[in-house]
């Protein structure tokens, strides 16, 4: 049987915090730098082609708001 010590959990608990931190950090900025593109970097035609049927099916559907 292997017996971890405290301070080795302690260690790798502190050691995965900044790996997600660091995870969420990069995920960030890919999202930001997405949305900056989709903003400001023009027309996109594969978004475009993505997003085309939703805008269709709401704009086919009777609008039941009053």
């Amino acid at each position: 049987m292997c017996v971890i010590s405290e301070e080795t959990i302690t260690d790798f608990e502190a050691l995965m915090e900044q790996v997600d931190e660091a995870l969420k950090t990069t995920f960030q900025k890919k999202n930001e730098i997405a949305l900056r593109e989709l903003m400001f970097g023009g027309k996109s035609p594969v978004l475009n082609s993505k997003l085309m049927p939703l805008v269709e099916w709401l704009f086919h559907e009777p609008n039941h708001c009053h």
